[in-house]
């Protein structure tokens, strides 16, 4: 029967430039925000011959490690990507027109694409002609990794969801068209020259009895992470039940030996009143603890709720849901919407984003059972620093925060430190300090998803209104202080007691 495929296209947001401004003092104290630029256009592209200059630089991503990648136009040639941790340490990773890819149909000089950065190499999905390209590269190598092209023609590689790890495992979804009017999706796992299909629509789905097969809704991560470290991989997908016995939805892990079922939307409780429509959204970090949301419709006015799972080997816990209590300043008040949410850091904490009902919006960190609020919108909750709203929110193994918002009609971003105090990255309408002396006008500012590593360092491009443009490397130093946390102390956790879901893999 022809069945419509829907997929989840997490990644888009990271494709989208976000513009911001900032007034920041690069100077290396206690309680401020280091500054340092990495590249700046106008600045000799290193690894170049003749030499040429940066013309324009483009959005940065950072790994786990701290290793830089960005992507920049040069003056007198194309341009490339160039990869390092400091300006000295700066080289290219691979030149437009220049740098050579070796695949099956022959040698194929790169171009501009679309990077993923890991374990200081990264990986490019780039169009060709009748198809797209999946490759490698770190420092001047290259290795070929897939062509859409091997697996029918037309079949096309979805770049929003392909994933990549540090040790060079990719995930990456197939569409073959090969049937007008009904695409078929597969999701394929490996590396370089060794990629086995591990899902797709129509195939039977692990875990559940013989007959039982993935349905036309698989979504994948892309956004979200979905591949750790330790070669997990989590999708979600509904399940067409044998002899017309209806469907479900669920969460699986795949590694290099199984495939598990690891959550069934049946075991999940939200009242009798709503019935869970979607899983999505699965964030997985390297200790195999999952973060996801679920999508659930009322049954009395079909009107939809969101929450927030945590799962790991204990079973399921919920986080939480709209219509929840978080807590404020003083007292608290109910979700009225869930904006984003990041996955558990190694210490167990994670990041919630929410609008309240009051017309707050915040950040809430801290573990599953104990959000406490990092930040809140409006002022008095930090006097030093006041935003109007808040939405997506990054976190690392320091407890360290770097969240987007709003300072009055004006876009930001800030970073809190881990005692918990906040600094100020940039604001619109404000003036940059490039270096002593040299204070800009920013224009734009952008990063791909991934802008907050493991050692305290976040990364963005900045284009300024003269039309230079640099990439820059920020660093809070946290003064000596255990304020935050008595400030924080007096705000209660107040949410509904719930019950702890354990999962057993049972599909009857």
């Amino acid at each position: 029967m022809p069945t419509q495929l829907v997929i989840a296209h997490w990644r888009y947001c990271w494709l989208i430039a976000l513009m911001f401004y900032v007034c920041v003092t690069p100077t290396a104290v206690d309680g401020q925000l280091t500054v340092r630029p990495l590249a700046l256009s106008g600045d000799v592209a290193p690894g170049v011959s003749p030499q040429d200059r940066f013309q324009a630089i483009f959005a940065p991503v950072i790994d786990k490690q701290g290793n830089v990648l960005f992507d920049a136009q040069l003056e007198n040639s194309p341009g490339g990507w160039w990869q390092g941790r400091t300006p000295s340490d700066l080289t290219p990773m691979a030149l437009w027109n220049q740098t050579n890819v070796a695949t099956p149909s022959g040698d194929h000089l790169v171009a501009p694409g679309f990077p993923l950065f890991a374990g200081d190499r990264a990986l490019v999905t780039e169009e060709i002609v009748g198809g797209q390209l999946l490759w490698t590269g770190q420092r001047g190598t290259t290795q070929f990794v897939a062509d859409s092209r091997s697996f029918g023609d037309p079949s096309s590689i979805d770049f929003s969801a392909v994933e990549f790890n540090a040790n060079g495992t990719v995930v990456f979804p197939v569409m073959q068209f090969q049937i007008p009017n009904e695409p078929h999706l597969q999701l394929w796992y490996g590396r370089s020259g060794e990629v086995t299909l591990i899902a797709e629509v129509g195939g039977q789905a692990a875990d559940y009895e013989m007959g039982a097969v993935y349905g036309s809704h698989i979504f994948l991560g892309g956004l979200f992470p979905a591949l750790n470290g330790q070669d997990q991989y989590a999708f979600a997908a509904n399940v067409i039940l044998p002899n017309n016995a209806g469907e479900e939805t669920g969460i699986w892990i795949h590694d290099s030996q199984e495939t598990r079922l690891v959550v069934n939307a049946n075991q999940l409780d939200l009242g009798a009143d709503h019935n869970i429509i979607a899983l999505a959204g699965m964030y997985l970090n390297d200790l195999g603890e999952m973060v996801f949301s679920s999508l659930a419709e009322s049954t009395i006015d079909g009107t939809f709720k969101r929450a927030i799972w945590v799962y790991d080997t204990n079973g399921v816990t919920p986080v939480v849901e709209q219509g929840d209590e978080l807590p404020i300043k003083n007292g608290s008040s109910r979700i009225e919407h869930i904006l984003s949410y990041t996955a558990p850091n190694a210490n167990g904490k994670l990041a919630v984003t929410a609008e309240l009902e009051n017309g707050q919006t915040g950040i809430w960190f801290g573990t599953p059972d104990n959000l406490r609020p990092a930040m809140l919108s409006g002022v008095g909750f930090r006097p030093e620093v006041a935003v109007t709203s808040i939405s997506l929110a990054a976190i690392n193994d320091l407890d360290q925060i770097v969240f987007s918002g709003t300072g009055g009609p004006n876009l930001g971003q800030w970073f809190i430190d881990q005692t918990g105090t906040p600094h100020p990255m940039f604001v619109t309408d404000g003036a940059f300090h490039v270096a002593d002396g040299d204070v800009r006008t920013l224009a734009t500012f952008g990063h791909f998803n991934q802008n907050l590593s493991n050692d305290g360092k976040a990364v963005a491009v900045l284009t300024f209104t003269d039309g230079s443009s640099g990439a820059f490397l920020f660093q809070a130093i946290p003064e000596p202080t255990t304020g935050f946390l008595s400030f924080l102390a007096p705000c209660a956790w107040i949410r509904r007691a719930r019950q702890r879901v354990r999962t057993t893999m049972s599909t009857t």
